[in-house]
C-alpha cells in the first residue's frame, strides 16, 4: 500500500527569480519604470536590487509587488561605488556582461563563494569588446576579491563565446544588446549548457519588443532593436522551488494544488509537470492551477542538462518509484551552488540508497558505457556522466543529510525527511536564496 503524508491544500509562491533577475538587469541599462507582481524577496532578488540601487535606481517592495523605477537617470555614469556580489551567481554575471555597454569603468567587490564559480572563462569574450579586466585582493573579509573592468573601446557585433558551463552570461550579454550600436551577433564554442534559459531570455526580451534569433549555435539581436516595457508585468511562480511542492503530491491522498494564474510559461522548470507525468503521477492541469495527486511512481529517464535545478528534487523521487531511473549529463551539476552530485552520492550513502555512477565514453567502433571503477581507455573520449538510482529497498537508519548550504539539496532533502521523520538535515536556512516562504508554505499545508 502506498504511503500518504498529511498534507494537501493549495499553494501559492512568489515570482520566478529567473525572470525578476533578467527584467532588473534590463531596467539598469533602459530608463523605465515597472511594477513587478507577485515579487520574490529571495536573497538572489535582493541582491539583484541593491546592485540597481548602487547606479541610481529606485527600488521598492509595496506587499507582494516590486517596482523599479530608473527612468530619467543617467544609468552609465561613474558612481565610483563598487556593486557587491555574495551569492548570486545569476546577478554576477548578469552584471559582467553589463560592463560591455558602459561608459565608465565596472567596479565589482565578490565573495570568495563566487569568485570560486566558473566565470573567468567569459574574460576573453569581455576582451573582445576592449574591456580590460583586472583582479586584485581586497582586505575585506565579505568580499576579498576585486574585479575591474574598463569601458568598451571597440565595436564588435561578431562574438564568440564559451557557453558549456553556464547560460548566465550569455543572457545578460543579450539583455544588453539593444544598447549596443551595431547589434550583437553571438557564437558559441561549444554547445550551449542550459539552453532553454538562453531561450527563457529570448522569450522575455521579445515581450519586452525585442526580436531576437536563438538556434543552438548563434544568437543574432539585430542593431536598432529597441525595449517596450509595459508598466505593470506578472511574473510566473518559481518553477523550480514549486517543484518541491508538486513533488510533495505524490504523497497527498486529496492533492496539493499549486496556483499559477500567469499568461505565460516561459520557464524550463515547468518540465516538472510532465516529469511528474511521465513518472505515474496524477496530475491534473487547469491551467490557472496544476493539482497533483498520490499515485503508484515509475522511474524515468532524464537529461538534466537543462534542467539543473530539478534533479536533486528527481533524485528523491526515484528513490520511491517501481523501477530504476537513470540521469545523464550530470557533470553538470558540479558547478552549482555546490557540488549537488557528491552532495546526492552522500545522502544516498547514509540512506542505503542503491545506485551507480557511469561514465559514458564514445571509441571509432562505437559508444560504451563503463563504470567509474572500471577500465577507462586513454583514446576513447568522454561523451557524458550518467548516475542510475535503484528504488530504496530499506528504511534508512537515524541520519544526519549534509545539505552543502545549497537550497536546492535542502529542499530535496526535506522530501526525503518527511518521509522518513528520523532523517536530520545539516541546516535550514539556505531555503532563503530562491524561497523564504518555503516553511510557512509547507506549514500552511499540512493537515
Amino acid at each position: 500500500m502506498r504511503q500518504f503524508l498529511p498534507y494537501q491544500g493549495k499553494v501559492y509562491l512568489s515570482g520566478s527569480k529567473s525572470i525578476l533577475q533578467r527584467i532588473m538587469l534590463i531596467c539598469s541599462v533602459f530608463p523605465a519604470r515597472i511594477t513587478l507582481s507577485p515579487a520574490s524577496r529571495c536573497e538572489d532578488v535582493l541582491e539583484m536590487a541593491t546592485a540597481l540601487q548602487t547606479i541610481g535606481v529606485k527600488v521598492l517592495y509595496e506587499g507582494n509587488c516590486l517596482i523599479i523605477d530608473s527612468g530619467g537617470l543617467d544609468l552609465f555614469q561613474n558612481t565610483k561605488q563598487p556593486v557587491c556580489f555574495k551569492g548570486s551567481a545569476t546577478a554576477f554575471r548578469f552584471w559582467l556582461a553589463r560592463a560591455i555597454i558602459c561608459k565608465s569603468k565596472t567596479v565589482i567587490l565578490l565573495s570568495e563563494q563566487l569568485y570560486n564559480r566558473p566565470w573567468q572563462i567569459y574574460v576573453p569574450t569581455l576582451e573582445s569588446f576592449g574591456c580590460r579586466v583586472n583582479i586584485s585582493e581586497e582586505i575585506e573579509a565579505e568580499y576579498p576579491h576585486r574585479i575591474e573592468i574598463s569601458p568598451p573601446t571597440q565595436s564588435n557585433s561578431d562574438i564568440e563565446v564559451d557557453g558549456s558551463i553556464s547560460s548566465q552570461f550569455i543572457s545578460g550579454l543579450m539583455l544588453v544588446a539593444p544598447l549596443l550600436t551595431n547589434g550583437l551577433k553571438l557564437k558559441f564554442r561549444d554547445k550551449p549548457a542550459s539552453f532553454d534559459y538562453i531561450k527563457l531570455t529570448a522569450q522575455i526580451m521579445q515581450a519586452f519588443g525585442v526580436v531576437c534569433h536563438t538556434t543552438q549555435e548563434s544568437i543574432i539581436i539585430p542593431a536598432g532593436s529597441k525595449y517596450l516595457l509595459p508598466e505593470m508585468y506578472q511574473i510566473e511562480p518559481d518553477m523550480s522551488s514549486a517543484a518541491f511542492f508538486l513533488a510533495l503530491g505524490a504523497w497527498s491522498e486529496k492533492g496539493i494544488r499549486l496556483e499559477t494564474n500567469c499568461k505565460t510559461r516561459f520557464q524550463p522548470d515547468w518540465l516538472i509537470v510532465d516529469i511528474l507525468k511521465e513518472m505515474g503521477v496524477c496530475v491534473n492541469d487547469y491551467g490557472d492551477c496544476i493539482e497533483v495527486k498520490s499515485k503508484a511512481l515509475k522511474g524515468i529517464c532524464f537529461d538534466v542538462k537543462d534542467n539543473p535545478d530539478l534533479f536533486p528534487i528527481l533524485a528523491v523521487l526515484a528513490l520511491f518509484a517501481e523501477s530504476k531511473s537513470l540521469f545523464t549529463n550530470v557533470n553538470r551539476l558540479k558547478y552549482k551552488e555546490s557540488d549537488r552530485l557528491a552532495g546526492m552520492f552522500g545522502a544516498y550513502d547514509l540512506i542505503g540508497a542503491e545506485y551507480k555512477n557511469n561514465f559514458l565514453f564514445q571509441s571509432e567502433k562505437g559508444v560504451t558505457v563503463i563504470l567509474k571503477n572500471g577500465l577507462q581507455l586513454a583514446e576513447m573520449t568522454c561523451l557524458e556522466e550518467c548516475l542510475e538510482v535503484q528504488p530504496l529497498r530499506s528504511i534508512p537508519d537515524a541520519v544526519t543529510l549534509d545539505t552543502q548550504a545549497d537550497h536546492r539539496l535542502l529542499m530535496a532533502f526535506a522530501l526525503l525527511k518527511l518521509n522518513y521523520p528520523q532523517i536530520f538535515l545539516s541546516e535550514g536556512k539556505s531555503v532563503v536564496k530562491s524561497c523564504p516562504e518555503f516553511y510557512p508554505r509547507l506549514a500552511a499545508l499540512k493537515l
